[in-house]
């Protein structure tokens, strides 16, 4: 009966649609013309949408999403449990503040116990210098 509904409501947004549409092409200016054309817009917007709608509907009663039989229940669930509370941390053992300096002070004594890196040499290049590519160009030859 659902999907019934939906079709007879976006045949009569159709037909509302080019009945306003209709009345408005009678219009001698377009601010005559333009307050009912606003309306049949979204009337010819609100069928296809109550279209869908009754398809959607028909495939779920054919597939039978929506059909009379009763569902299967589930198993009744164990009761809930409290939730467990995780163990109070207390910050007065490890101190409310960072101190940036000291921080800065062990960064510093690792870096230095650490060997320096080798510096990277660039590649040995060869004493000759290789003229460059000629390549064809657009245009008047240069000679």
């Amino acid at each position: 009966m659902k999907t019934i509904a939906w079709f007879v409501a976006g045949s009569a947004m159709l037909a509302l649609s080019s009945l306003l549409e209709s009345i408005g092409d009678a219009g001698g200016s377009p601010g005559e013309r333009l307050p009912l054309y606003l309306p049949a817009l979204a009337a010819l917007i609100g069928a296809p949408f109550c279209f869908f709608r009754g398809i959607r509907s028909a495939l779920s009663e054919i597939i039978g999403a929506n059909s009379d039989k009763p569902k299967a229940t589930k198993p009744a669930a164990t009761e809930a449990r409290p939730a467990q509370r995780l163990a109070d941390i207390d910050t007065a053992d490890t101190g409310d503040a960072f101190d940036a300096d000291a921080a800065f002070a062990r960064y510093m004594e690792k870096r230095a116990a650490q060997p320096a890196a080798e510096p990277v040499t660039p590649p040995a290049t060869t004493a000759e210098r290789q003229p460059p590519i000629t390549r064809p160009t657009f245009g008047r030859r240069v000679t």
